[in-house]
């Protein structure tokens, strides 16, 4: 037969090498469906924002949760931060908290999670029932 070679698999793009002298943030937003407080073992919870304001100027960082939950901001510069993140619907504010305040020193890696209990159903799906 005359089939076509095998195409190669496109090699994954490389991991963006952190720029000397900044820092980096990473973490998890996840269903703390075990109470743990803990990512382990708990599903991530996807396409949420996190943002990060620089507290000495106008400058805003963001990253967008994949479909592990996991974010991560790189080469950002040292200097005073506020970490947040965007309330996603359907769940309970983020524990231990939705936004943390950190100061961001060179080549220093920094991992916050933010993990959500659901909201029950009654508090908010549409009220149907008459």
């Amino acid at each position: 037969s005359n089939a076509s070679p095998a195409k190669a698999a496109t090699p994954p793009p490389p991991t963006p090498t952190p720029a000397p002298g900044t820092g980096a943030i990473n973490g998890v937003v996840f269903y703390d469906r075990l109470g743990s407080g803990d990512p382990l073992y708990n599903p991530g919870i996807p396409g949420v924002e996190i943002e990060l304001l620089a507290q000495d100027s106008d400058d805003v960082y963001m990253a967008i949760t994949d479909n592990r939950g996991r974010y991560r901001l790189l080469n950002i510069p040292p200097g005073a931060y506020l970490l947040q993140e965007r309330q996603p619907s359907g769940w309970t504010q983020a524990h231990p908290a939705d936004n943390i305040s950190l100061t961001v020193q060179p080549d220093q890696t920094y991992t916050f999670n933010f993990g959500h209990y659901a909201l029950t159903e009654r508090f908010w799906m549409p009220m149907i029932f008459r």
